[in-house]
């Protein structure tokens, strides 16, 4: 008793709307149950087939994960930051905060705005087909009309261009979500933009996300996903 519980080996789950922070810890936990015996039927096959699957590379269902409270250590500020950091490149009004003990990617001031940049990787197969958003949606003065407007562009291999060229490229995708409603309750919903098969990023592709506070003074994201599902 009292004894911290192991961290999910397998994959987390989708992020859709029938997830939420109350129950993805158990659907986690029972994918992976499922998943790891499959991977113990698979291993069985394949060393009865003599197969060497040390050669195979792993891809990774997602090139840039964080959800707070649930990975190892996203509890706090200073390490979700640093994973922050690893896809940020640019950054005006948006701080780690844990504000009524819910740590979140949080706008502190009208017309914030942040951009993420990520390259994709031939070599691991990256793919790219979602980019998943995890929002808290909450009630009160300080979050009337609150909303961010998301834009997503794909660029794809050998077609980037100058930065200036860059930022003015229409949106491969967009989407707007709003951060207010009139529960007086806070609560998590969560959003998805979707390049679908043929749209997807792959490997030499470059994605770059600008997430810019349209309206209200404050939002917060309670975590990210960008996967290849």
């Amino acid at each position: 008793a009292g004894e911290p519980q192991l961290f999910p080996q397998g994959l987390p789950p989708e992020l859709n709307t029938n997830t939420s922070l109350l129950t993805i810890s158990s659907i986690w936990n029972n994918t992976t149950d499922s998943s790891s015996s499959s991977k113990c039927n698979k291993d069985i096959g394949n060393h009865d087939n003599h197969h060497d699957s040390s050669s195979t590379i792993r891809k990774k269902p997602c090139v840039y994960s964080w959800v707070s409270g649930l990975e190892r250590f996203m509890d706090q500020p200073n390490k979700l930051q640093e994973r922050i950091n690893t896809a940020v490149v640019s950054n005006d009004g948006w701080e780690v905060l844990a504000d009524n003990e819910k740590l979140g990617y949080v706008a502190t001031n009208a017309n914030a705005f942040f951009e993420m940049k990520l390259s994709l990787d031939d070599a691991t197969m990256d793919v790219v087909q979602t980019v998943n958003f995890m929002v808290m949606r909450s009630y009160g003065d300080k979050w009337e009309g609150s909303k961010v407007r998301v834009d997503a562009y794909i660029y794809k291999s050998g077609t980037e261009g100058k930065e200036e060229d860059e930022m003015t490229r229409a949106p491969t995708k967009s989407m707007e979500i709003v951060g207010y409603h009139e529960k007086e309750t806070s609560e998590t919903y969560n959003y998805k933009i979707d390049f679908g098969e043929e749209g997807k990023a792959v490997g030499g592709d470059t994605l770059r996300v600008r997430v810019e506070l349209v309206g209200g003074s404050t939002f917060k994201f309670m975590g990210m996903a960008i996967c290849d599902h």
